[in-house]
């Protein structure tokens, strides 16, 4: 990689979403295995307006953290969250793909521990 090389933390996925016009949150979460518990890394909102069936790329804030041994990342994607909605929305139903040509991805940047 070059210096000049942008480094994302994004994930794509191909979503249909219900209604046409809803709003998405992509969560990134550091994940305890054992007891089952997780605390959020960062997030990222997508706005679908009039949509039937997208690919939508959730760029996400960055972050720095350091996963401890035996931890895990996990993708949660929600149609709630009390930041970007308000109480009278209802919460929207999304299927999540990944079609041969538009394949589903989540590209996490990776940095060695000196």
């Amino acid at each position: 990689m070059t210096a000049s090389a942008e480094v994302r933390l994004e994930a794509r996925v191909a979503v249909k979403p219900q209604p046409k016009n809803a709003t998405f949150i992509a969560y990134l979460l550091d994940c305890d295995p054992t007891t089952g518990r997780a605390a959020i890394v960062t997030h990222a909102p997508c706005a679908l307006t009039d949509q039937q069936a997208t690919t939508v790329t959730f760029r996400f804030q960055p972050a720095h953290h350091v996963l401890g041994k035996g931890r895990r990342l996990q993708l949660i994607i929600d149609s709630h969250d009390p930041f970007f909605t308000d109480d009278d929305t209802i919460p929207s139903a999304l299927e999540i793909g990944s079609p041969e040509d538009s394949e589903s991805y989540i590209d996490i940047p990776l940095a060695t521990l000196r």
